[in-house]
């Protein structure tokens, strides 16, 4: 468990996080032709504050819905897992675990269809969160993803982004360099 400082420290960075979050999707997207890229927010948040964020999930469905906005949520945290166990590969990969990291193009391509769908069945003037981004660390690039799925998306798409914000560029759990992206960072 963490000690009570260290706790109270993350619970504060994920309650500034709400707030930013919560004040930003008030103001309206300047129009309905706006690229993709420019509808995606990155709520980035230290690494070590994921479960603080989990159970400050709820205030988070609950802004938007203050906002007159729908909410829906896309889950990664279980996909890996139901991709894995989907692939004909499965065995193979168990043999020779070193052939799993040419996994990306099919993987992201099982992302992209499970989102697709997901996709289809919301509003779009709503938000989708995106939760368990840093699920994906090690397995695909987490911009290829962003990517597919913002296009896919009609209304904004707001990822919960565990890692750093400098100078331009992101970076998914600080463990090399990022990418520069056009999505807007809070806070």
């Amino acid at each position: 468990m963490a000690p009570y400082g260290l706790e109270a420290q993350l619970e504060a960075q994920i309650k500034h996080l709400l707030e930013a979050f919560a004040s930003f999707i008030q103001i309206p997207l300047p129009s309905a032709d706006i690229a993709a890229e420019q509808r995606v927010i990155f709520c980035v948040h230290e690494q070590r504050s994921e479960r603080t964020l989990l159970r400050a999930w709820p205030q988070f469905e609950s802004a938007v819905k203050a906002a007159e906005l729908n909410c829906d949520t896309f889950d990664l945290q279980h996909l890996f897992g139901e991709w894995l166990n989907e692939t004909p590969y499965i065995e193979s990969y168990f043999k020779e675990p070193e052939h799993i990291y040419s996994i990306e193009i099919d993987f992201i391509n099982f992302l992209t269809k499970r989102y697709e769908q997901f996709a289809a069945r919301t509003d779009k003037n709503g938000i989708v969160l995106l939760r368990g981004v840093g699920y994906l660390f090690g397995f695909v690039l987490v911009n290829h993803v962003i990517e597919r799925f913002a296009a896919l998306t009609e209304g904004r798409l707001v990822a919960f982004f565990p890692g750093k914000y400098e100078k331009n560029n992101y970076r998914l759990l600080n463990a090399y360099d990022g990418w520069n992206y056009l999505a807007i960072p809070l806070p």
